[in-house]
């Protein structure tokens, strides 16, 4: 009898280690609350990635773009979201984003809004969600934000991301 308890115990402690306090895994953060299963999660934009670093200076510096997307779809049985940054090309980045969104959940209902050289976001409300980009954050922010709030109530800003131009090595 002890046995199974402490191997209950021992399950218990080791099936929530693997996932952070907000229910997902390390990686991806919640999309819907309460979040009860992996296709509540997303993921989180340049987890584990490298920083840019700035070229030397006096050096003439050529700047590359970079793509970024999210992709966004609703089923009967919930949805998916999936989302891309720093892609060398828009086909990479929808590609990707759309992947994630199909395997979290979204099937073919997903939608793709893709972006180059900027940031985005998604304001999500009580019925309805809006997707921009700007050269900000902020910027890109307030747009939706103000979108999102003519169409339906308690919006606010589920996920940002920036796919910002890299220097060239």
């Amino acid at each position: 009898m002890i046995g199974k308890a402490m191997h209950a115990l021992l399950w218990a402690t080791l099936g929530f280690a693997a996932h952070a306090e907000n229910g997902c895994p390390a990686g991806y953060e919640p999309w819907k609350v309460p979040v009860q299963s992996m296709s509540d999660c997303m993921a989180i934009p340049d987890y584990g990635q490298p920083q840019a670093t700035a070229p030397p200076e006096g050096a003439a510096t050529r700047w590359i773009s970079r793509w970024g997307a999210i992709a966004i779809g609703s089923t009967a049985g919930g949805g998916g979201v999936g989302v891309s940054v720093d892609q060398s090309s828009r086909r990479k980045a929808e590609s990707a984003a759309m992947k994630t969104c199909r395997d979290t959940g979204g099937g073919k209902a997903c939608e793709v809004f893709s972006y180059r050289d900027q940031c985005a976001v998604v304001a999500w409300g009580q019925t309805s969600y809006v997707v921009r980009s700007a050269e900000s954050v902020d910027v890109a922010s307030g747009v939706a934000l103000d979108q999102c709030r003519r169409i339906t109530d308690g919006c606010r800003i589920f996920y940002s991301a920036c796919s910002l131009p890299q220097p060239s090595r």
